[in-house]
């Protein structure tokens, strides 16, 4: 199956629940800068509306990416999940480490300033979800700001199949 992501989208390609994240990140973004996890209003990070999942980009002393540590997963997509996958590296949980979907659209954050828009499969136990819409958003911490220190993505789970194109 072919990876549904773009950088390229219209306000109305992203699905309403994900729009105020997306605004929030926009708003804090400089023309030269991203915005800094400790700008992002934490409070929306707990709202039940937003299936959050915050991971930190791991770098190699050169600054290559070798993985991958999610650091925080919101309560819907905790209650849908097989596991609680927060505080662990995506390169060993099944089917998100490298090779996979997850770590392909993590992988080209890592090294871009613009939110992706993507749909993925839904692999969750659950039967009422056959695939997801994200927002993935890079974010920087406490060192460059232009360089990506995290991943924000807000999720929203849905009954409907994978789209053709996004």
């Amino acid at each position: 199956m072919e990876l549904l992501y773009t950088s390229e989208f219209q306000l109305s390609d992203i699905p309403p629940p994900l729009r105020s994240l997306y605004f929030q990140w926009l708003s804090l973004s400089g023309p030269d800068s991203l915005p800094a996890l400790s700008d992002i209003d934490i409070r929306m990070l707990s709202e039940e509306t937003h299936s959050i999942v915050l991971s930190e980009i791991i770098r190699s002393p050169d600054d290559a990416v070798e993985d991958f540590e999610v650091i925080f997963v919101g309560a819907t997509l905790r209650r849908v999940s097989r596991e609680s996958f927060a505080g662990a590296l995506l390169s060993t949980l099944p089917g998100k480490g490298p090779g996979s979907e997850i770590w392909a659209l993590y992988s080209r954050m890592a090294s871009q300033r613009a939110p992706l828009l993507a749909a993925l499969p839904y692999l969750g136990p659950s039967k009422d979800y056959q695939s997801t819409r994200e927002i993935l958003m890079p974010v920087c911490g406490t060192g460059r700001p232009d360089v990506p220190q995290y991943v924000l993505t807000d999720v929203v789970l849905t009954s409907e199949p994978l789209p053709d194109s996004l």
